[in-house]
């Protein structure tokens, strides 16, 4: 899988970080750049709103983590 989509400035994380650390943290970048619309944040991540709404149930994800 060639990983030419990376963003050279993409955060870094710990090698001890876990799938769910990396996921929230990547949802909650996507949120701030899409003003916390899930249609908005589902599109620019390819899925739907409603993997997406499990996705944030699962992740314990609100608007207070912005």
């Amino acid at each position: 899988m060639a990983l030419g989509w990376i963003r050279p400035d993409a955060a870094e994380f710990p090698g001890d970080s876990t799938l769910d650390f990396v996921e929230r943290a990547h949802l909650l970048r996507i949120f701030g750049e899409t003003s916390w619309v899930v249609s908005k944040a589902a599109a620019r991540l390819g899925i739907s709103r409603t993997t997406l709404n499990a996705m944030i149930g699962k992740l314990g994800i609100s608007r207070k983590d912005a």
